[in-house]
């Protein structure tokens, strides 16, 4: 009688499986940082996460929040 296999099947798989679920969790991306941006035609300024065209030249930045106030925390030398 032939018994069916399946190839990705049993504890040993299990337990890739489990260990890639596990280290999934570990590799979670964070936000992106903000921008501000000012225009070359007129000056203008305005906070975003990329470019908002060729007419932009980034100004300052990296920052946590959408208006463009909260620097990220900055490592102390040791």
């Amino acid at each position: 009688m032939n018994r069916l296999r399946f190839p990705l099947s049993g504890p040993r798989f299990l337990g890739i499986g489990l260990a890639a679920c596990l280290l999934a969790g570990l590799a979670q991306a964070g936000p992106a940082p903000w921008f501000v941006w000012r225009s070359k035609l007129d000056g203008k300024e305005v906070c975003a996460q990329a470019s908002p065209g060729a007419g932009w030249a980034q100004q300052g930045g990296p920052f946590l929040d959408a208006d463009c106030r909260k620097l990220p925390p900055r490592l102390l030398p040791m």
